[in-house]
């Protein structure tokens, strides 16, 4: 079982499910994708650290991390010693960096999803505590972007003109997206989506946050006084001062378009299946975050009708994938 023919078999089984959906639905897919993440986990993280463990161990992250984030259940990509042994003697390239970024949004979301049973001054003090993770996050994928922007030889990416038919048209709305971009390489394209797309996920989460600080501050201000001596270091007035920030996250639906221009380059003949592949997990991370903001409703239009073309072009599992 530690053969690395062997993870790689399970993969193309996996990959054969995603693409032809034999049995019209997901099941067969998902099944697949726990039994590989199960074969990864008792190989131990030392064989998936250089060669062909490695990038086995690479295709799979992705959709596992998606996976947990989507249906709530912990794995085991995200414990300290699968995010960092696997590169013990390989240097994380800038879509590894991204991928770290969005595998911590899983825990920042299971204790956005305990407030509820909290007391209001408890609900604060984690709410401040959760908004300065983000802005972590934040400068790691700002971190991540300079650092590509220095190395690479030219522009990473630039405007030009769609060439394809609107995916979505109205009169009231047009052409929702007239100009796309184009990357300066493949790799670039699906790090630079895939940043965008976490980014979306991270601002609208802190907008969300914001605004329920917001509500909570309000409420503890119209009540007894008495409670204010109990938040922690972060006092009331610090709180307030972290909105300075909130125009930057309220940037988040620039993201998302950005998400959405990038579709064309990879939906292109000459992608092959690499495009579907790339562009699906990127959408799926849009269009669950702008339902959880109003007023998204031709944004997530487009993406659906995105992910009707990505189908098409030989995703089948995203059929029976809930969008």
């Amino acid at each position: 079982m530690r053969e690395d023919e062997t993870l790689a078999a399970c993969m193309a089984l996996c990959l054969y499910e995603a693409l032809e959906c034999p049995d019209m639905g997901s099941e067969g897919y998902f099944n697949h994708c726990r039994g590989l993440i199960a074969l990864i986990q008792s190989r131990g993280h030392e064989v998936h650290s250089s060669g062909a463990g490695h990038r086995l161990f690479l295709g799979v992250r992705v959709p596992e991390i998606l996976f947990s984030l989507k249906h709530h259940t912990s794995t085991v990509f995200l414990d300290s010693t699968w995010m960092e042994q696997p590169w013990i003697g390989i240097p994380k390239t800038s879509h590894d960096r991204v991928i770290d970024c969005l595998a911590q949004a899983f825990v920042i979301l299971e204790r956005v999803r305990s407030l509820p049973h909290l007391s209001i001054i408890e609900q604060i003090n984690l709410l401040h505590c959760l908004i300065g993770e983000c802005w972590q996050i934040d400068k790691q994928l700002d971190v991540t972007y300079d650092e590509m922007v220095r190395s690479a030889l030219d522009a990473l990416y630039w405007q030009v003109p769609s060439q394809t038919e609107p995916l979505v048209d109205s009169e009231d709305s047009g052409n929702l997206f007239p100009v796309c971009f184009c990357f300066l390489n493949a790799q670039a394209a699906a790090t630079l989506m895939l940043l965008w797309a976490t980014r979306t996920m991270l601002w609208s989460g802190l907008s969300n946050m914001y605004e329920y600080l917001e509500s909570m501050l309000s409420f503890e201000n119209s009540s007894c006084g008495a409670i204010e001596p109990e938040l922690d270091q972060g006092s009331t007035a610090e709180v307030r001062g972290t909105f300075n920030s909130i125009d930057r996250c309220g940037e988040y639906l620039s993201m998302a378009h950005r998400v959405c221009q990038s579709v064309e380059y990879f939906l292109k003949d000459d992608m092959l299946l690499a495009g579907p592949l790339s562009v699906s997990p990127a959408l799926g991370i849009v269009v669950d975050s702008l339902r959880n903001r109003p007023g998204h409703g031709r944004e997530i239009s487009w993406i659906q009708a995105a992910l009707e073309v990505v189908r098409r072009k030989g995703l089948g599992v995203l059929q029976d994938v809930d969008i």
